[in-house]
C-alpha cells in the first residue's frame, strides 16, 4: 500500500483524511530523509509507504537549494490545508536562505520519529482507504492547488467539500 502526496492533498481537500500542522512538519522530514533535498520531485512521486517512509521517484539531481525552495513551498500549501496553525513551522516554510531541514527540525523540537512514523502510517492507511472508496477520482484540484499561486489566481483556495448537513 502507498499513496503520493497528490492523493493525500487531495483526500485532505475532501476531508477524508485529517491533517495537522505537525503531520505536514513530519511529512516534509520524511521527504528530506528519503532525499528529497538532493533535487526537486513532482508530487505523484513523492510515495508514501505504509510503513511512515517515503520513496521518490526520479530526483531531478540539480541544486539542492531549488528543491529546498521547492518544499518550503509545499509545506506552506500543506499547512494552508490544516485547521491550526503552527506557528514556528509557519516560519520555516517562508525564511528562505536559511538550512531547511535544520530549520525543519527546530520547529518540530521535540522531534519524536517513531510518532511521526505512526502518524504518516496512518495517514498513507486513510488516505488509501479514501482510494479505494472511490473518493479521489478526480486529482486536479489538488494538482491545481500543488502548482502554488500562479496555478491558483482563478481559485485562490482549496475547493473543500463539506459533507452535507443532516437532515
Amino acid at each position: 500500500m502507498s499513496v503520493s502526496v497528490v492523493e493525500i492533498v487531495r483526500a485532505v481537500q475532501l476531508n477524508a483524511v485529517s491533517l495537522t500542522a505537525e503531520s505536514s512538519g513530519y511529512l516534509l522530514l520524511a521527504i528530506i530523509d528519503a532525499g528529497g533535498l538532493a533535487g526537486p520531485v513532482p508530487a505523484d512521486q513523492m510515495i508514501l509507504l505504509e510503513n511512515g517512509e517515503f520513496r521518490l521517484g526520479a530526483v531531478a539531481r540539480r541544486d539542492s537549494s531549488a528543491a529546498a525552495s521547492d518544499l518550503r513551498a509545499l509545506l506552506g500549501r500543506l499547512m494552508a490545508l490544516c485547521s491550526a496553525t503552527h506557528p514556528p513551522l509557519a516560519a520555516v516554510s517562508c525564511a528562505e536562505g536559511s538550512d531547511f531541514a535544520q530549520s525543519l527540525l527546530a520547529a518540530l523540537i521535540p522531534v519524536n520519529r517513531a510518532a511521526a512514523k505512526r502518524t504518516l502510517a496512518r495517514t498513507c492507511r486513510e488516505t488509501d482507504r479514501a482510494v479505494r472508496a472511490g473518493k479521489l477520482t478526480d486529482l486536479g484540484p489538488a494538482w491545481q492547488w500543488l502548482q502554488g499561486p500562479s496555478a491558483q489566481k482563478s481559485n485562490p483556495t482549496p475547493h473543500v467539500e463539506k459533507p452535507a448537513p443532516a437532515p
